[in-house]
């Protein structure tokens, strides 16, 4: 395995529950990221904007069937009203997938150098020492 693999290794190994809570907010935030995109093809289409024709017109079409679905009709404030909130509900997460990340990193980070101060205090010297003077000899 490479280096890299092994770090991947230690890495799900280590937190495997807050490295998979990290990745679905992650793939939520990009969701959602997308899903306020789509929000505001009806609110160019109340300022006037003609956005029915291609393929804009059929996710209009998606979104004017999903507001008939809940039965709201998409006026300029509702339709502001439902971006402010995906937005809001993205910066939320964003900061939740910051503070995860952070942890993870800094958690990993710390398991890290205890390993090393370990492998280090650990390490037979006399050994290595003795390496390192046949080593010197042979050049």
């Amino acid at each position: 395995m490479s280096l890299f693999g092994h770090y991947i290794a230690d890495l799900t190994g280590s937190m495997p529950k807050k490295l998979t809570i990290s990745i679905v907010l992650m793939v939520t935030i990009s969701l959602l990221q997308g899903i306020s995109l789509v929000v505001l093809i009806p609110l160019l289409n109340l300022v006037g904007l003609n956005v029915n024709d291609g393929s804009i017109g059929q996710f209009a079409m998606g979104i004017s069937q999903f507001f008939e679905l809940i039965k709201v009709q998409p006026t300029l404030p509702i339709v502001l009203m439902v971006y402010v909130v995906v937005i809001s509900l993205i910066a939320i997460l964003n900061r939740i997938e910051t503070l995860q990340t952070s942890f993870i990193e800094y958690q990993f980070s710390g398991q890290l150098r205890k390993r090393l101060y370990n492998a280090i205090t650990n390490s037979n010297w006399l050994f290595f020492r003795k390496i390192s003077l046949q080593t010197l000899h042979m050049h």
